[in-house]
Parts: structure tokens; C-alpha cells; sequence
């Protein structure tokens, strides 16, 4: 089987696994992990009369001023960050070096980071409130950080207080689609994208802070890929911004499951596939866009790996004859028996009803732990009966005999890494790569 972009160990993955909320929030000892004291304990109280006092005669009361320092009878006038935490609170206390190595941290006013949250907030928030969604000129420093990490901008940390990102999330703000799914599309009454005949639902599935992301943020840009059908969605374990679209904040789709896989080596404890077992993460993904009502009314879906260099335009050639049916496209025929690799997965509406009222049924009776999501999804849909129909120009995979973007009939090239290898596969392909231009 095709080895599929979701896995676990990402490099400088900093999406927040692994922070303990509660020391984030009022700052951790690195060793223990324990609340920070804000109280002076009675011996530094007296220690710090002594230097105040400047002489040696003053020394010669320490034992005194230690019983009145130790007997919460009078205390000494706060001053400088000491008052400004006592008054504050939690909030005002700087994040210490453990809070730091969780990932988090308060960006310095002298920082780039600092210098455009304050724009942001003395300036920008005035002149265009619509770019700061669910801020006002109240919001703190803060969630006007958040709100730029959460967008990727000018080398923004996450900040550490878990309110601040909670209310970041749940904020309102553009949804990854771009319209409300219709009643019906094609020539049943909605009109589709370049007089196609089939229209199409796409989505794309993300690992936060990655190469993925990168692709992903392009494809936006341009305007290419799934950003290219009637309707779209970008699914990820974290909220992520992703870019504009027609002037507008476009954030991924949040599934409540982690994205973590292991990868399989054929034979080795039963796994049936070298690429990763990632079953487990498209399930929740399937089921969330299924939940949501998100394919239906589309003649097709496909999900598209962040890797691929997708044409939809193309699509519809390829998958007309098949309306109204009940089948999904094997697009690799390498091996003793056609497969379905997951670089390019197109199924028609009807085959997606019957995996809908099938998929707890899939679930119970297939190993699926040990494969990866696209051979699960074609034994899911062997066990319903919806057929499989081979198309083996479909996609030119680089690990199923490959093919040049430069070929005009396929419809997807997989896989190209890099932001530079994809928008040349484009060009190959014979699309302009600048800004928005597919359309």
C-alpha cells in the first residue's frame, strides 16, 4: 500500500503536546513541576533588611527582625514586578525556563513578535477589526499573540496561558469550506466550477507545524489542489491558520483524535503494508465529515494527500460515466490485484451513503490495525459490496511507477515534498504558480 503523509514524530513539531495546562498557566519549577511561590519566605525577607540596612550594627539585629519578618504582623511595601504580580495575579507572572521548554512563552516587547502584537493592538485593531476575529481593544497581549501564532506571523510563540488559546478556538472565524453544501450540484440545478459536469467535495488532512502545512498554505495561495473544487475542508489535531480566501481567515477543521501512527514493515506483527497504520486517525476523520454532512450533495469526494499535485478540472473526465452509482476508483494496478492508493482517493456520493451506514460494521469485523487508511478503505468497501473500478492513469505515484506532470490526462502527481518541487510540477502541468491564478 502507498504510504500515507500521517504520522507521529514530526521535526520541531511544537503544536503543544506533552504541556501540563496548569503549570503553563502559573508557571513550573523545572524539576518538580510545582506552582511557583509568589511569597517571600521569612529568611529572604530578613536577608534583604540586612542589605537595605547597609552597616554592621544593622547585622547585629537579624535575629530580631527575623521573628518579626517570620510573624506575618507587618510586612514590607511591595515594589516593582513583586507589586505588579501581587496586584495582577497569576497572570502578570513572567513564564519560567520549564514553561519555555513546553513551548510556550510571553514574547518580549522588544521582540518582532512583541513589536506587531502591540501594533496590533494600539493600532490595527482600530483601523481593521475584521483581521482580529473575536479581539477587541480590551483583549489582552496575550490574545492579541495567540492570535498571531495561530496564523504563523512574524515568528509568534504560543502563548502559555490556557484560557488565552481556549478562547482563541473559539473564536469565530471562516470555516475551511467554501460554500454550504447544496441540495444538489451539477446539472441538477447548481451550476459547477468550468462547466463540469460532476462536482466535487475535497478535503486534505494536515499535520500541524510540518512540511504539510507549508504545501497546504500554498495550495491556498494559488488556489490549486482541493482549494479548486465546489467545496473543501483541511482536517488537523490543531487549530491552524492557514490563510485568506476572498479577504477572509481560512483555519483547518479540528478532529478530536491525535495524529499518531506507527510505521509498519510488512510481515512484522502482522502489519500488511511499509507505510504507516494510520487507520485509526481517518476513521475519526471520516466519521467527522460524514457527522458534519460535509460530502453530501456532491456527485464526488476525494481526499487528496497534502503531497499530491491535484487538477479537479481533470477529475470530471474521468469519473462522468460513473454518476449515480455506488463506486470508488482503484488507481494502482502494480501489484498481483488493483489497489487503491491513498494519494488520490475519489469515491461517488452513493458509495459514501452505504460506507455512512456501514462504517461501525467495517470497524468491528476488519484488522484494520494493521493497515494503513486506504487499504482499509477498500476492504471497508469490498465487505459493503460498492464496487471498484480501475483507473490506472488516474495518478502518476511515485510508488506506483510514476508519471510526468507534464502528461495532460492524469488527474493528480504524487508526491513532491517541497513547496518549490510542487509549484514546478504545476508549471509542468501547464498552470501559472503565482498568486490565485488557477481559477
Amino acid at each position: 500500500m502507498a504510504t500515507n503523509a500521517i504520522c507521529p514524530d514530526v521535526p520541531g513539531d511544537d503544536s503543544g503536546n506533552g504541556t501540563n495546562e496548569s503549570c503553563t498557566l502559573l508557571g513550573c519549577d523545572a524539576s518538580t513541576a510545582a506552582p511557583i511561590a509568589l511569597a517571600e519566605n521569612a529568611s529572604s525577607r530578613a536577608a534583604r533588611l540586612s542589605v537595605m540596612g547597609g552597616s554592621g550594627s544593622l547585622l547585629l539585629l537579624l535575629p530580631l527582625l527575623v521573628m518579626w519578618a517570620s510573624s506575618g504582623q507587618a510586612r514590607l511595601p511591595l515594589i516593582g514586578e513583586e507589586r505588579h504580580i501581587r496586584l495582577q495575579g497569576a497572570a502578570a507572572i513572567p513564564p519560567p525556563r520549564s514553561a519555555i521548554q513546553h513551548g510556550c512563552t510571553t514574547a518580549a516587547n522588544d521582540s518582532t513578535c512583541g513589536f506587531h502584537v502591540r501594533w496590533a493592538m494600539q493600532q490595527g485593531i482600530i483601523a481593521e477589526p475584521d483581521w482580529y476575529p473575536g479581539l477587541s481593544k480590551d483583549s489582552s497581549f496575550e490574545a492579541f499573540q495567540a492570535l498571531l501564532h495561530e496564523r504563523g506571523q512574524h515568528h509568534c510563540p504560543k502563548p502559555c496561558h490556557a484560557e488565552v488559546m481556549q478562547m482563541m478556538k473559539a473564536a469565530p472565524s471562516k470555516t475551511t469550506h467554501t460554500t454550504d453544501p447544496p441540495k444538489r450540484c451539477g446539472n441538477d440545478g447548481r451550476a459547477t466550477i468550468a462547466s463540469r459536469v460532476s462536482c466535487f467535495f475535497c478535503f486534505s488532512a494536515m499535520i500541524p507545524n510540518s512540511s504539510e502545512e507549508a504545501l497546504i498554505k500554498a495550495q491556498l495561495d494559488m488556489q490549486t489542489s482541493i482549494f479548486a473544487c465546489e467545496s473543501w475542508a483541511v482536517v488537523s489535531s490543531d487549530h491552524r491558520w492557514l490563510g485568506q480566501h476572498n479577504g477572509q481567515d481560512v483555519f483547518t477543521t479540528v478532529v478530536r483524535h491525535p495524529m499518531t501512527c506507527r510505521k509498519g514493515h510488512y510481515g512484522v506483527g502482522g502489519a500488511k503494508t511499509n507505510g504507516y497504520l494510520n487507520s485509526g486517525f481517518f476513521m475519526a476523520v471520516w466519521n467527522l465529515l460524514i457527522d458534519e454532512g460535509r460530502p453530501w450533495g456532491f456527485d464526488y469526494t476525494a481526499k487528496v494527500d497534502p503531497d499530491a499535485v491535484f487538477f479537479p478540472d481533470r477529475l470530471s473526465g474521468h469519473v462522468d460515466k460513473y454518476k449515480s452509482k455506488a463506486v470508488y476508483l482503484l488507481n494502482c494496478n502494480k501489484w498481483s490485484s488493483p489497489k487503491l492508493y491513498g494519494s488520490l482517493e475519489v469515491f461517488s456520493e452513493k458509495a459514501l451513503q452505504k460506507f455512512s451506514a456501514g462504517r461501525e460494521q467495517c470497524k468491528g469485523k476488519l484488522k484494520w490495525q494493521v493497515w494503513g487508511e486506504d487499504q482499509f478503505m477498500q476492504e471497508c468497501m469490498a465487505l459493503l459490496q460498492v464496487q471498484g473500478q480501475g483507473d490506472f492513469v488516474l495518478v502518476g505515484d511515485a510508488n506506483c511507477g510514476g508519471g510526468s506532470c507534464s502528461d495532460q490526462y492524469r488527474v493528480a502527481f504524487h508526491g513532491f515534498k517541497t513547496v518549490d518541487g510542487y509549484k514546478n510540477c504545476v508549471a509542468w502541468a501547464g498552470y501559472n504558480t503565482g498568486k490565485n491564478p488557477y481559477k
